[in-house]
């Protein structure tokens, strides 16, 4: 993720960044049985992070616990149709760590989190 800040208090994530971190999961890689899991911990996830530089990425933290970027792996890998934007859904260590939105050509910063309606796989 960019720099990012721990917020002053988690808040929850608002329901767009839950269906867009839900539809990042559920047509990500990786079998059933992981996804239910990142599912269930999505549930119970807050917003500890965002990125300084402007963007929509947040850092997670489950249950209140943070999973500190430590051994991360990418749950879902997308683009922006227009190629314009990348998004990509983490865990760490079995935990679901954040979401993290990036530009893919010098441009400004995507402030809000693609709707799963413009994104596609790589």
């Amino acid at each position: 993720m960019h720099a990012s800040k721990k917020a002053a208090v988690p808040r929850p994530l608002t329901s767009h960044e839950r269906v867009v971190t839900r539809w990042a999961i559920e047509h990500g890689a990786g079998e059933a049985e992981a996804k239910a899991r990142y599912l269930a911990q999505l549930d119970r996830a807050t917003v500890i992070g965002e990125c300084q530089c402007g963007c929509a990425s947040l850092e997670f933290a489950v249950d209140g616990r943070a999973a500190h970027g430590k051994g991360r792996e990418i749950l879902g890998d997308f683009a922006t149709m227009d190629r314009e934007y990348g998004l990509c859904v983490f865990a760490s260590q079995g935990q679901l760590d954040g979401v993290e939105v990036f530009q893919m050509a010098a441009c400004r910063p995507c402030a809000t989190l693609p709707s799963p309606d413009v994104l596609t796989a790589w």
